[in-house]
């Protein structure tokens, strides 16, 4: 399928265009595979994705084409959405939002060939620390490692540079809840008695926070700036990503109306004002899988040794999952001696 016609997706040209995401995944495959880096696979980001969608049954409710986007764009940084952390896909009101998680942030930047090393950490109460500023900035931290460490005092992040030098990002756990509360998620999410991410798994969020700040003060490659506009936008409720933008990697983040947001000319962080919205799915799906559906593609997909078959066998119970990998073993130990 060639460009022009996944173009059509997106203004509508098309005559016979899929009526859903599982079909505009299959009719456009080729168009994934020229969007991904060489170390992934095309059939295994349509599969990751169809598992993300399948997991999630308010992503049913977008747009396809907004779902189609956010897996082309994730497929242009070479993330892979779902449970690895690297991206997800986030329903809001009918439009689907990617965001880029901690573990994408970290892959970006070491991809880079800009950054040696990054990480992020947070500091307890039991732990020693001690925080430097000035001509030689850094973090001392021995973390308490004897039972529980206490309540979160603060968090920092570290780079350290290709070519020399390292810097370090220091933020108090009121400044990292301070970033939280300016969300659109977490503040619709309250409106409405829903969960976020921040409730489940605060340290993550914590972590992914830290490595956000630092981010935007390091050397960057244009995924990981891509990335971080994502986020911005994805925060603001804003994002409004396509299928064009998508396929050619020109996504630019929307301009902030001046009356309805503010930028924090001391942090640069922006603050979305309040305005009534529609309840969010505010972190990614908890929905169960369709297991017999699952389970008749990842066997399919065993009897052929393709290996695709046992990224889907994660998403089944474990005597499932034995199932398959056994009919993938035999079905390689089969290709391997006929080879011979």
């Amino acid at each position: 399928m060639s460009t022009s016609a996944l173009k059509a997706v997106a203004t509508g040209q098309e005559q016979k265009k899929p009526a859903n995401f599982p079909a505009m995944l299959e009719a456009y495959k080729g168009e994934i595979a020229r969007a991904l880096p060489k170390h992934l696979n095309p059939d295994t980001m349509m599969r990751v994705a169809l598992t993300c969608f399948r997991m999630n049954a308010k992503l049913a409710e977008c747009q396809p084409a907004s779902v189609f986007a956010s897996v082309i764009q994730a497929s242009q940084l070479g993330l892979r959405p779902g449970m690895l952390g690297e991206c997800f896909l986030i329903p809001y009101k009918d439009q689907c939002t990617l965001q880029i998680g901690y573990q994408g942030m970290l892959e970006l930047a070491r991809r880079s060939g800009l950054v040696e090393s990054i990480g992020a950490y947070l500091v307890h109460e039991k732990d020693d620390y001690e925080v430097q500023f000035g001509t030689e900035p850094g973090v001392k931290h021995i973390p308490y490692i004897e039972g529980d460490a206490g309540e979160v005092k603060f968090g920092y992040a570290v780079a350290k540079l290709k070519g020399g030098g390292t810097h370090v990002e220091v933020m108090t756990l009121a400044e990292i809840k301070k970033i939280r509360d300016r969300s659109q998620n977490v503040q619709n999410a309250k409106k409405w008695d829903k969960k976020t991410p921040w409730d489940t798994d605060f340290d993550e969020m914590a972590r992914k926070t830290l490595i956000r700040r630092i981010c935007k003060y390091l050397p960057k490659s244009n995924e990981l700036a891509t990335a971080l506009n994502l986020n911005d936008a994805g925060d603001r409720g804003a994002q409004a990503l396509n299928v064009q933008d998508a396929i050619n990697n020109t996504f630019v983040p929307p301009a902030i109306d001046g009356e309805s947001e503010r930028v924090d000319t001391a942090t640069g962080e922006i603050t979305p004002a309040e305005s009534p919205q529609a309840p969010p799915s505010a972190q990614p799906a908890t929905d169960a899988p369709d297991i017999p559906a699952l389970y008749q593609e990842a066997l399919a997909a065993a009897k052929k040794g393709n290996d695709l078959s046992l990224d889907l066998a994660r998403d089944l119970p474990d005597d499932m999952a034995a199932e398959i990998r056994a009919e993938f073993d035999a079905a390689t130990a089969k290709k391997e001696k006929g080879a011979k």
